[in-house]
């Protein structure tokens, strides 16, 4: 989805799903700017003004504190992604406005991300997994709300775990190129340091690839029909798993004997990645291996 050169940019909020006491329910979603048709359609528009926005905040790390001379420099580390805002509600009357303002609160749990997304012109949509920030909510009353059934200025803000923005997920899957391997070429549109990709393989028999980087390769062990093996490549959750034909997960970590993966895709970059089947030349379909990612972005636009 991209917008037309004549919209402005659309900002939604969708709270975390909850539960309703027999079922998950999605999170309500917020038009809190964009076109005047969709805008405030839940009594919450953005006021004007956010920070934090562009750049994550970024910490230098120096191999000695600043008094020794000669210390150098080691490491770029991007921080968790602050935003500050404000918000105005709105009511037809002041049971309206309190309606709309305690469903603002009820898709903010704490501990439970929401997506802030921004759907802006020439680009594709991106969203951060954001919370309410710490000091949301707690700016100066200075009159009453039900006077004019409006609460105007409210200090916001989101706080994430994620330095970066996400897309929408990729998938690329891999074709056959002779020789029992398995080939796919694809652009990473990332502008985020790195992304780390999972990659997902179906069975029946084994399959044979590159842990990256100079590693060694890796093969599988065999999967029968039905399964299918996924190698997380994020060195935050390193996982090698199987799911069997019936749903039951197993780990194949061990069958790593001391393997490691290391890699990743490098922003702004044309990859070509390929595996090889140990037995079988005739895959298609739900058969063929694949590589799935989130790009990642340093900026909202």
């Amino acid at each position: 989805m991209t917008l037309k050169t004549d919209q402005p940019t659309w900002i939604i909020y969708q709270g975390p799903p909850t539960w309703d006491g027999s079922k998950w329910v999605n999170g309500d979603r917020f038009f809190l700017s964009g076109p005047k048709a969709y805008r405030a359609n839940l009594g919450v528009e953005l006021a004007p003004g956010m920070d934090g926005l562009e750049l994550p905040v970024t910490e230098y790390r120096y191999d000695a504190d600043a008094n020794t001379p000669g210390s150098q420099f080691v490491s770029a580390v991007a921080t968790r992604r602050n935003i500050k805002a404000s918000i105005n509600i709105f009511g037809e009357d002041v049971a309206d406005l309190y309606r709309n303002k305690d469903r603002w609160y009820a898709n903010h749990q704490h501990g439970s991300p929401g997506r802030l997304w921004f759907i802006t012109r020439g680009r594709e949509p991106r969203y951060l997994s954001a919370m309410a920030a710490e000091g949301a909510g707690q700016g100066t009353i200075e009159k009453d709300w039900g006077l004019h059934n409006t609460i105007k200025g409210m200090e916001w803000g989101w706080t994430s775990d994620a330095a970066y923005f996400f897309g929408y997920r990729e998938e690329k899957v891999f074709k056959p190129v002779g020789g029992k391997r398995y080939r796919v070429t694809f652009f990473n549109a990332s502008t985020a340091p790195r992304v780390y990709p999972e990659l997902y393989l179906p069975g029946p028999g084994q399959w044979e690839f590159s842990l990256g980087y100079e590693q060694p390769n890796l093969r599988t062990p065999g999967l029968a029909e039905g399964e299918v093996a996924k190698l997380d490549y994020n060195p935050k959750n390193p996982t090698f798993l199987k799911r069997q034909k019936n749903g039951t997960i197993v780990n194949l970590w061990p069958s790593m004997v001391g393997q490691r993966p290391r890699f990743c895709l490098e922003p702004q970059t044309m990859n070509t990645l390929e595996i090889r089947h140990v037995t079988d030349e005739t895959r298609s379909g739900d058969g063929l291996p694949r590589l799935k990612y989130s790009p990642e972005f340093t900026s909202w636009t």
